[in-house]
């Protein structure tokens, strides 16, 4: 049983087939090629090099080993609350299921949603500009809304009409 359990470091990954490999360095003594990781269905990380591993050798035999979890202790989220959920990665993007609402970090890179149809059932605040490239091609909406406030039309007997008045809720 002394032989079951280890904890080593992630020296190399290999993520090219269909279950993923590592090398594990054990307290520099012992160096494991190609053990296998295994990983919860829907879940798939490629663990940096440095990070912690836990292998568990099938009845303690150190040349059947299996890599059943990997930590980076510089880059774990700290502070979460009990229940709480955070997927992230070492470059600073996160999606956390906190206890206030989720929260979608892309650190500095884009968020991209496809889709056919993206559903909200509640208000859109966009502190940026939003553009609609399906039929514009490069308008965007603040551009549409100065040209809605900016036209006018022929009445009846042939003059222009104002402008609308702008409403704001």
């Amino acid at each position: 049983m002394l032989n079951a359990l280890s904890p080593g470091t992630v020296s190399a990954v290999d993520d090219s087939g269909p279950v993923q490999k590592h090398q594990i360095n054990i307290a520099g003594r012992e160096l494991h090629d190609g053990v296998p990781a295994v990983y919860i269905y829907g879940v798939s990380s490629n663990p940096p090099l440095g990070a912690d591993a836990l292998l568990v050798f099938l009845g303690g035999d150190r040349g059947s080993g299996v890599v059943v979890a990997t930590n980076h202790q510089q880059v774990r989220h700290r502070g979460l609350v009990s229940g709480e959920v955070i997927l992230h990665d070492n470059q600073g993007q996160s999606i956390y299921l906190s206890r206030s609402g989720i929260t979608i970090q892309g650190a500095g890179l884009p968020v991209t949603i496809d889709a056919p149809l993206v559903h909200l059932t509640g208000s859109l605040h966009v502190d940026g500009d939003v553009t609609d490239h399906a039929t514009t091609e490069t308008n965007t909406l603040a551009n549409f809304r100065s040209i809605y406030d900016a036209h006018t039309h022929t009445d009846s007997r042939g003059g222009t009409t104002a402008p609308p008045v702008a409403q704001i809720p």
